[in-house]
């Protein structure tokens, strides 16, 4: 649900270049996940029951034949999850060098890197990548991630004053991956309850015991009350932007649209395996009665609206404008927000049918596509006789997308098409 991340960036969901791993690292790798999830998982008995299956996986040579780093890194995902139901378990891999770790815990920032990890908070806009009023004195936040409120609380604060004027708010997390914090979540609610409300109930494993999060009855600032809140979802929404929506949702605080959200809750952070290998390791799990918020793991949270999320902001807007014409007595304004959703309608992209295919890769135990057209969230494609299909819905235009195949990004062999965004090389269909 929450992890404190290493170091200042996180690792990238997009390709690395491929480098090789050698013996000795993939040894080292799995001697220090091993021992870890045996040492840390929130549960003492599937965290040794992991490490000894990883055991017998490397001692009957299932990773003899992997050189490449990335694929070395995606088997292991694949394994340890298809073990557990715990989709924040992963190992992921670094092309460079890692820097220490000088942490005593795993959900812990060491008091020499506080000064670095403010700098990038504040260089990054603490994670808040817009906030405007849209046409109908909508307020708009959209969130890359919630961070600790010991940095961005002023910043937080400044952005629901701004807002504090509007008749309704939306909340953007279709691309939110999660909280660098566990208080993030808990600030950012208060501001939408009158009073204290109860969250989650999590076990962790290092105190045997549980603790309970709940919202703070004084926030810096006003706090946003009785005003319409719509919050907007994704597959990519996950962990700490899961608890969010858990909580709005339970409260019925706020009307979710979008789609089910990633399924991730459980708790933890970052351990460094080796220098190139680093994995999320969960150390405390959601529990209690039907007073707290309920468990997410891997089923996610149901949107109040399903639709698709390139039309979630379009609708959130439309039912915003409504919602405010219905409690209006101004006959001008309400005619004026009518009409912008009657506009807005129009702006509604086209969706097309495509299919895409990759050739060969027989070998391969999983292939994924990942694109323009679903945000890149990466879509499993079906084994054929010639190699790898999917059929999926796409905006008509331009699209860009990449195979993953056993975790390695590729651009398509069979289009020569490419487009360079961000730094990578990205295949290129046009949709009509």
């Amino acid at each position: 649900m929450k992890s404190i991340i290493i170091t200042a960036l996180a690792l990238c969901c997009f390709p690395v270049f491929p480098q090789s791993v050698g013996r000795d690292e993939k040894s080292e790798t799995i001697r220090k996940l091993g021992t870890t999830l045996s040492e840390k998982y929130y549960s003492e008995s599937e965290g040794k029951r992991l490490h000894a299956f990883l055991a017998k996986q490397s001692k009957n040579g299932a990773y003899d034949k992997i050189g490449d780093g990335q694929a070395f890194a995606s088997i292991l995902t694949r394994q340890l999850q298809s073990q557990v139901a715990d989709r924040h378990l992963r190992v992921e891999y670094s092309q460079t060098v890692l820097p220490a770790d000088n942490r005593t815990e795993i959900m812990s920032l060491p008091e020499q890197e506080k000064q670095g990890y403010a700098n990038m908070l504040r260089h990054t806009n603490y994670a808040i990548r817009k906030v405007e009023v849209l046409t109908g004195n909508v307020g708009y936040i959209d969130f890359e991630a919630f961070v600790d409120p010991e940095f961005a609380s002023t910043t937080y604060a400044g952005m629901m004053a701004y807002l504090s004027h509007t008749e309704a708010l939306i909340i953007d997390l279709r691309h939110c991956g999660g909280s660098r914090s566990p208080e993030a979540v808990p600030f950012l609610l208060s501001y939408f309850f009158s009073k204290p409300v109860k969250l989650e109930e999590i076990f962790w494993r290092k105190k045997n015991g549980t603790t309970v999060s709940w919202t703070s009855a004084a926030v810096p600032g006003r706090k946003y009350l009785d005003k319409p809140v719509f919050v907007l979802t994704s597959r990519n929404t996950f962990s700490g932007a899961e608890a969010f929506v858990a909580g709005m949702k339970k409260y019925k605080r706020a009307t979710i649209i979008g789609q089910t959200t990633g399924g991730g809750s459980h708790p933890g952070g970052i351990v460094r395996l080796s220098d190139h290998f680093q994995a999320y390791i969960s150390v405390g799990k959601i529990v209690g009665d039907e007073n707290a918020v309920s468990d997410w793991e891997t089923h996610g949270i149901a949107p109040d609206i399903a639709i698709k999320t390139k039309l979630a902001l379009i609708e959130a807007r439309q039912l915003a404008m409504r919602t405010i014409a219905s409690k209006s007595d101004e006959e001008i304004w309400k005619n004026a927000l009518l009409q912008w959703c009657g506009e807005l309608e129009k702006t509604k992209p086209t969706f097309k049918k495509v299919t895409l295919e990759l050739a060969n890769h027989h070998d391969a135990k999983e292939v994924r596509v990942a694109g323009t057209f679903n945000d890149w969230t990466s879509e499993a494609m079906q084994k054929t006789a010639k190699g790898w299909v999917v059929d999926l819905e796409s905006e008509t235009g331009r699209q860009r997308y990449k195979f993953i195949v056993d975790g390695k990004w590729i651009v398509d062999p069979d289009n020569r098409e490419t487009e360079i965004s961000h730094g990578n090389v990205d295949s290129v269909v046009e949709v009509n």
